[in-house]
């Protein structure tokens, strides 16, 4: 399993929203709330392929509660990459 960790702005009642729709996905094992953005598991996906799931899945969260993709976005591959994938 990966994991991709997002960068969020939002306001707390907004990022709930945000937060359930991520963890609704069908790929999503786990969804972590940090201070400055959740960390996303996504099963049987390698690091990149998980990074460009998370984009696709960013797109239909966005859409599903009416949060402007500017508000959220994939974090570097540096930050993201610290002991974050898992086998």
């Amino acid at each position: 399993m990966t994991v991709v960790r997002i960068d969020v702005t939002l306001d707390p009642d907004h990022r709930q929203g945000v937060l359930d729709a991520l963890r609704e996905q069908p790929d999503v094992v786990s969804v972590t709330a940090g201070a400055e953005g959740f960390d996303v598991e996504l099963a049987g996906y390698a690091t990149d392929a998980a990074r460009a799931r998370a984009s696709e899945i960013l797109r239909t969260v966005t859409d599903a509660t009416g949060t402007d993709l500017g508000a959220l976005a994939l974090a570097p591959d540096a930050d993201a990459s610290d002991g974050a994938t898992t086998t």
